[in-house]
């Protein structure tokens, strides 16, 4: 599943802190929060950014990112990002079909039998085709790579298969990959998250200690 943002809002309801110490030697302080969303459902959030201001039973919004469980799929990590400021809710009736209408606005107008019709246009677009300048530089790399001895050819293979095989996977994994603008764990495939409190960079990975940038 790939790492996604989203906003979510509802009441802290339960806060723990754990501080620690990455390999550079920089501290970092990881925070759990538990939050009962405003749809009613409970989730846990990890957030490495500054939680000291944050109390339990108050209402708060967070941009947060999500990674793939692989020991639950259906309950993603969660990892927030960034605190948004908290906007009190509009309040409407449940029922605005006996509301009258207010001064000077008329009553709304009775709906057209006749609906236009609308048809989708649908655009098939193809994938573009693999850049052959490109494909012909991941060619050079793969010999240069297995010639240095970091891709050692496997018995049984020819060497013609081997280098088309390194060439694609490097043009693929390597080439084609997204330019990622600082502050990213090249390592796990996602954004270090910056914490004010520490003025460090840093992502949760699960079952081992916080990846310090």
């Amino acid at each position: 599943m790939a790492t996604t943002t989203q906003t979510v809002s509802g009441i802290i309801q339960e806060i723990k802190r754990q501080d620690g110490t990455g390999p550079s030697g920089k501290p970092w302080t990881k925070w759990s929060l538990k939050i009962q969303e405003d749809s009613g459902e409970n989730h846990y959030y990890t957030w490495f950014g500054d939680g000291a201001g944050l109390r339990t039973g108050e209402h708060a919004v967070f941009t947060y990112s999500t990674k793939e469980n692989p020991n639950n799929a259906q309950h993603p990590y969660r990892n927030i990002q960034s605190r948004m400021p908290d906007l009190p809710p509009v309040h409407q009736p449940d029922d605005l079909s006996d509301m009258p209408p207010g001064p000077g606005i008329p009553p709304p107008a009775a709906e057209s039998p006749v609906q236009p019709l609308i048809v989708p246009i649908v655009i098939d677009v193809p994938p573009l085709p693999p850049n052959p300048a490109a494909i012909g530089a991941c060619a050079n790399h793969a010999v240069d790579l297995i010639v240095a001895g970091y891709y050692p050819k496997p018995e049984g293979r020819t060497m013609d298969s081997w280098i088309w095989e390194i060439r694609d996977h490097i043009y693929w994994n390597v080439n084609q990959q997204p330019c990622m603008n600082g502050h990213f764990c090249y390592r796990h495939g996602e954004p270090f998250i910056h914490s004010t409190r520490t003025d460090s960079w840093g992502h949760v990975v699960e079952g081992e200690e916080p990846c310090m940038e």
